[in-house]
């Protein structure tokens, strides 16, 4: 805490940084860009608030090594502020008498109304865990979901689909149409591709947002829609090397407040493919459904306490 407190003072006295430099934009990228921002809006006339917090119900079901779980969260959210130094805080609902959350007081569990910190004990190692990857889906959800809002430093067009989605996966059937006779077929050229670098996604629970540190660069590979302009495929990798990509797959777009938000969202990680390649893994590890709720709640840091 007085580390804390010390480094707040030594940022506060420092000279504010230079400006970032101009974004690097390719021209033949920037017209399915502008698309695919005003596709993510219902009314693209209007400029759009970024999404600051949300209240909203899930369905999610998470696969791992030992098997599948399946919960239906309430998830409540608020952005971090670097004017207040105050990181993003979270509530996350797991069933009617359990709630973990990340607040003012820190990370805490809250059972049959009791609430008790989460500290670093193999007691809570699993609760932190799930919020902590959760954070992590929150903040490309919220950053796919208003691209327009994007802090863009890199954007140019890609000429064919990544060759790490293996042509016989299926992605949802989103590399899929319907022919005439209603076969399903692959058409690698459903989608356009473009890529971007931006601080505004988040790869690792260690590069969760920290109002004290300069935010990671995360190279993404974005898969518009040709017809729609949505974005539907993103391939987030740290421009640095040091954590593995992962593959997010957004579908059923419907519209919520007034944005068009995706109500089905697929996580893949990867796997190796020999000769140190990577390749999209077989199944998502994560599978999140949107319910309904808002994404312009108006919530403040005291909700997230762990006594509220």
């Amino acid at each position: 805490m007085v580390t804390a407190l010390v480094l707040a003072a030594v940022l506060l006295v420092q000279d504010a940084p230079p400006p970032p430099a101009p974004p690097a934009i390719d021209a033949a990228a920037r017209e399915i860009w502008e698309r695919a921002c005003n596709a993510a809006l219902r009314r693209p006339s209007r400029a759009a608030e970024p999404v600051r917090s949300f209240d909203l119900s899930f369905e999610v079901l998470y696969r791992g090594d030992t098997g599948s779980q399946d919960i239906k969260p309430r998830v409540r959210w608020l952005a971090g502020s670097r004017e207040e130094r105050r990181p993003d805080f979270v509530r996350f609902g797991i069933s009617k008498n359990r709630e973990v959350g990340l607040g003012p007081d820190g990370y805490w569990l809250r059972e049959d109304g009791k609430a008790v910190a989460l500290v670093n004990s193999r007691d809570y190692t699993e609760d932190r865990r799930q919020l902590d990857q959760l954070l992590l889906v929150v903040r490309n959800f919220v950053a796919l979901t208003q691209p327009g809002n994007l802090d863009l430093r890199e954007l140019s067009l890609l000429e064919d689909a990544p060759e790490e989605i293996p042509r016989r996966h299926d992605l949802g059937k989103v590399l899929r149409v319907r022919d005439k006779d209603g076969e399903s077929k692959l058409k690698r050229d459903r989608l356009v591709w473009i890529e971007l670098v931006s601080p505004d996604f988040q790869l690792a629970v260690a590069d969760r947002f920290d109002p004290f540190a300069e935010r990671a660069l995360c190279r993404v590979r974005l898969g518009v829609d040709r017809e729609t302009s949505l974005a539907i495929v993103a391939i987030l990798e740290d421009t640095e090397r040091k954590v593995a990509p992962i593959l997010l797959y957004l579908d059923d777009h419907k519209g919520l407040d007034d944005l068009h938000v995706p109500r089905k969202i697929l996580v893949y990680g990867f796997e190796p493919a020999g000769d140190g390649a990577l390749v999209v893994a077989a199944k998502p590890g994560q599978e999140l459904y949107v319910q309904g709720g808002t994404v312009r709640a108006e919530l403040e840091p005291d909700e997230f306490a762990a006594h509220r």
